[in-house]
Order: C-alpha cells, then structure tokens, then sequence
C-alpha cells in the first residue's frame, strides 16, 4: 500500500466513523482497526488548533496603552498609534533580547 493509498484509507475511515453514531471502540473493532492507528490518523487530519500566547482586547480609542517587555523596560503609546508602533517595539524588543 502506497503512502496515498495508506492516507485515502485512513481518511474514509475518519470520515465514516465522523457520519456514524458508534464510540471510536466500536467503530474499529467493527472494521478490524487498529484503535491507536485510528487515533493516530485522526490526529493527523483533524489537529488540534495551535493555542497563542495573545488574549485579543477591546481598548478605548483616547487610552493609552503601556507594554511591558523583557529586562524591565516599559512603553506607553497612545492607542492610536498603536498598530503602526508595535510591530517596531517588538522588533526592538527581539533585537535587544
């Protein structure tokens, strides 16, 4: 069995067990696969999403931003002027670090 031969097999197997109503269990001792190579190909085409460390906010548009980056060093923007600032501050930031 080819590597896309392998995956196509997989996929429809995800697929149909997705469409059905059985436990993963079941679902594999029913087709005679094996429950960690099923989990496994799960995994595989249906990842988990990447978690970032940033929490979007909502700021006041007349409030001042402070940012507080490594090694001490503190910046206050205006909120305005923040989009066109803070790709520069953590350039700097990186840089330094």
């Amino acid at each position: 069995m080819t590597k896309d031969d392998k995956r196509t097999f997989w996929q429809q197997h995800i697929q149909a067990h997705k469409e059905g109503d059985q436990s993963q269990r079941a679902y594999c001792a029913e087709h005679g696969l094996s429950k960690s190579q099923f989990s496994y190909w799960k995994s595989q085409f249906d990842p988990k999403p990447q978690v970032s460390g940033f929490v979007p906010v909502r700021i006041q548009a007349s409030a001042m931003v402070r940012i507080d980056l490594p090694g001490g060093i503190g910046v206050s923007v205006p909120t305005e002027a923040l989009a066109s600032l803070l790709p520069m501050i953590l350039r700097c930031a990186t840089e330094r670090g």
